[in-house]
């Protein structure tokens, strides 16, 4: 169960990656992309801080710590937010 949930962890913080490059594209063809430094910096340190509790949370499982279930779940909502907080933004980007 926690192994999945890393999992999930680190595939929501690949998803973040892939939304902030698209959102590059599309902001790119419009020319604002100078305007989206802000937006890019903040996202990608989201992502870095979810891709390191989701290494963290499965070193701990790997070393067989009988107690890391917080930590998953953590991993988990991090993860969500940033990639909900990140697809909001490239969706308000492309329709400005």
């Amino acid at each position: 169960m926690m192994m999945m949930v890393a999992a999930a962890a680190a595939a929501a913080a690949a998803d973040v990656v892939a939304v902030v490059e698209w959102c590059c594209c599309v902001a790119s063809g419009h020319g604002k992309l100078h305007s989206l430094t802000f937006f890019l910096s903040h996202a990608v340190t989201q992502v870095y801080a979810c891709e390191s509790m989701a290494y963290m949370t499965t070193g701990m499982i790997d070393r067989g710590d009988p107690d890391c279930y917080v930590e998953a779940a953590i991993c988990k909502v991090a993860a969500s937010e940033a990639s909900f907080d990140a697809i909001s933004e490239c969706i308000q980007v492309s329709l400005a």
